[in-house]
């Protein structure tokens, strides 16, 4: 591994970054078009229903802020886990996981 070299090549570093970042993207792409795909195959009713749960989603982030606050119950559905607090510094290798952006898995820092 490039970085545990005494002296770390920051062109094959760099280079490596590009590489992820490249594979990301197509990754994204490809998880887009299978959405896209698996929409196109649904009924106007599923669509409908669909939509609702889009919207449904939106709420997520007030949600967890009232439940942080105690304003709503925080609801444990069954299969689910419930993980409260920032255990990053106890479980180091958890620490890229614990923000997910969307967006970009560039987002996770690097190992």
């Amino acid at each position: 591994m490039e970085t545990a070299a005494e002296s770390p090549d920051s062109g094959a570093i760099g280079t490596r970054e590009v590489e992820i970042e490249l594979i990301c993207r197509i990754i994204d792409s490809e998880a887009k078009a299978l959405g896209e795909k698996n929409v196109a195959l649904l009924t106007e009713a599923q669509k409908a229903k669909l939509k609702v749960l889009e919207d449904a989603m939106k709420l997520a982030p007030t949600i967890v802020n009232a439940q942080r606050v105690k304003l709503l119950p925080v609801l444990i559905l069954p299969g689910t886990a419930l993980r409260l607090g920032d255990f990053s510094n106890l479980i180091p290798w958890a620490a890229p996981f614990i923000t997910y952006n969307p967006n970009s898995c560039a987002a996770a820092p690097a190992r």
